[in-house]
């Protein structure tokens, strides 16, 4: 993904309210390791378990009734969600080719199975990735209240 997707923008783009410093507080650490052009294996593990914790943490703001106000909230946390599978599918290419690499040095064997589960996990995630744009799009320009184009309204 090269980031000038119209989707992206929402949460590149994204600013807080004056009294607030939540984004560059949780981001602090992890642009501080990201700035590293060659990370360290600690490094790469320590942004792995932190975009794990990050997930798992969405996850659970999103259970509760008021994690969000309106429809542009949403659009901009979906943004940055697909911003996230995006980066993981390059992530789990990156991986394989990391494995393989290993592989003809002969540090390592037997990753055929490894690396094609990191094929088809990638694969997965860029799919599913593809339906970005009309997600992001129809919450930033929602419809009239109680429009649902069509389709009846989605329940937890």
């Amino acid at each position: 993904m090269t980031g000038t997707e119209p989707w992206r923008t929402l949460w590149e783009e994204y600013e807080e309210p004056e009294d607030r410093s939540v984004v560059g507080d949780a981001c602090n650490g992890i642009r501080l390791i990201t700035e590293d052009p060659a990370p360290e294996p600690a490094d790469t593990i320590a942004l792995a378990i932190a975009g794990a914790e990050a997930a798992e943490g969405i996850r659970d703001a999103l259970e509760s009734d008021w994690a969000l106000h309106t429809p542009q909230q949403a659009a901009v946390v979906a943004s940055a969600l697909f911003a996230q599978m995006s980066a993981a599918a390059e992530a789990f290419e990156s991986l394989r080719c990391l494995i393989q690499h290993a592989e003809a040095r002969r540090e390592t064997a037997f990753t055929t199975d490894a690396v094609d589960g990191l094929t088809h996990a990638a694969a997965a995630v860029t799919f599913a990735h593809n339906f970005a744009p009309g997600v992001v799009g129809a919450l930033e320009h929602p419809g009239p209240v109680g429009s649902h184009r069509g389709r009846p309204p989605l329940s937890r």
